[in-house]
């Protein structure tokens, strides 16, 4: 009994082995053979060597029948109930050749013919073959039933992964078009609120001549070209910290010092200058050696107060207004190309680190006449080259100090 008692429970190991599909049935498929098997044979011998049959041994089958019935990854089903059918008839077989003659399970001592044997065997292949089937087939259904779950929650996974997708694309198209607060607000409020700067710098730029570029360029050409110069721009800009606001036709401008607001704005607006006009040269130089029209860019920047927020319901906007914006356009418009041109609020912002010359007095459209500076590059001694283009250390030690 103890025999058979370890040969169940190993029977139970490797069947929650083989559940959990920690050995590949498909590469040994042998192995979901061994469990079962075990069970019939160690209790058939035991009854051959004892001649005794109780409840136990029942059990015993009707486990192996159930395990082989449940166990459909294996396919061992049906070859083993035939073995227990087989095992059990060599059984009968024994006992009513008086080899093991306390045979007393579907028929007595007293009972015991051929007749009795036959109906004890037909009553229980008809039982063992019974309980399979009926049980494998609830299997297939609750089987099937937990793969058609497994099938709706992967498909609802899928679905939310989607929609997490599409959502970051979203976000990410919305942060494309507008500064991380003012997108911030639209998730949560539904809207974003106009705000006050007192202190914002805005920066234009502008090619000489355009108008003439385009008469002689076609427009996927041209428009190849804005794209190059634009996205280089964009670039800078991002690097100096400044926000992006539009392009209209060759004009691009952009600002700093909003939606957060800082102390530094003019200045991080002049350096942006500088490596615009760093680029548009070294771009220009080559166009010059292979005789191609090159673009002058003229970068005009005020400082001052105004207001900023997002326009539209569908398609959305971040702009800003005030007088401060037509000052810088007026900066831009009365400049030099290759030249940045500031007036005189932006040049006592940015007179300690860049070297500026005074222009004068200069007549503006709708403006009279505004101070107005040239700025030639960083000074010196806080440039890293003599070009005046590139901050050292100093510079940023400064500009940390503001």
């Amino acid at each position: 009994r103890y025999l058979g008692f370890l040969t169940l429970t190993f029977s139970i190991i490797w069947f929650v082995i083989t559940f959990y599909k920690i050995i590949d049935e498909e590469k040994k498929p042998s192995f979901g053979y061994i469990p079962p098997f075990l069970d019939i044979s160690i209790s058939s011998i035991f009854i051959i060597l004892t001649g005794n049959i109780d409840s136990y041994f029942t059990y015993i089958y009707i486990y192996v029948t159930v395990v082989c019935s449940l166990n459909l990854e294996i396919k061992q089903g049906l070859f083993s109930v035939i073995v227990i059918e087989v095992q059990y008839a060599l059984v009968l077989i024994l006992t009513f050749l008086n080899i093991i003659p306390n045979m007393n399970f579907f028929a007595t001592p007293a009972e015991h013919s051929a007749f009795s044997f036959l109906i004890g065997y037909l009553m229980f292949s008809f039982s063992n073959f019974g309980l399979y089937f009926i049980v494998q087939s609830l299997a297939k259904q609750s089987n099937k039933f937990l793969i058609e779950a497994e099938i709706e929650q992967k498909i609802a996974l899928l679905a939310q992964m989607e929609a997490e997708e599409e959502r970051k694309k979203s976000d990410h198209l919305l942060l494309n078009i507008l500064p991380n607060k003012a997108a911030i607000d639209l998730k949560e409020k539904g809207k974003s609120e106009p705000e006050h700067f007192e202190s914002a710098s805005v920066l234009f730029t502008d090619f000489k001549g355009f108008t003439g570029i385009t008469e002689k360029t076609g427009p996927e050409e041209l428009v190849k070209e804005l794209d190059r110069w634009f996205s280089e721009f964009d670039k800078i800009i991002e690097k100096n910290k400044l926000e992006k606001l539009k392009t209209i036709g060759d004009g691009y401008m952009c600002a700093g010092g909003l939606p957060i607001k800082n102390n530094t704005n003019a200045i991080d607006c002049t350096l942006a200058g500088l490596e615009i006009l760093k680029f548009t040269g070294e771009f220009n130089k080559v166009k010059a050696k292979l005789k191609i029209p090159f673009w002058e860019i003229r970068i005009g920047i005020h400082t001052g107060p105004l207001v900023a927020g997002v326009i539209g319901k569908k398609k959305f906007s971040y702009d800003v207004w005030g007088d401060t914006v037509n000052t810088a356009s007026r900066m831009e418009s009365s400049g030099t190309p290759g030249k940045i041109n500031v007036s005189g609020a932006t040049y006592e912002l940015i007179k300690g680190l860049f070297d500026c010359e005074y222009r004068g007095k200069i007549k503006a459209k709708n403006k009279g006449k505004v101070d107005m500076y040239y700025v030639n590059g960083i000074k010196l001694k806080f440039s890293k080259d003599k070009d005046g283009r590139t901050p050292n250390e100093k510079f940023w030690k400064e500009y940390s100090r503001l």
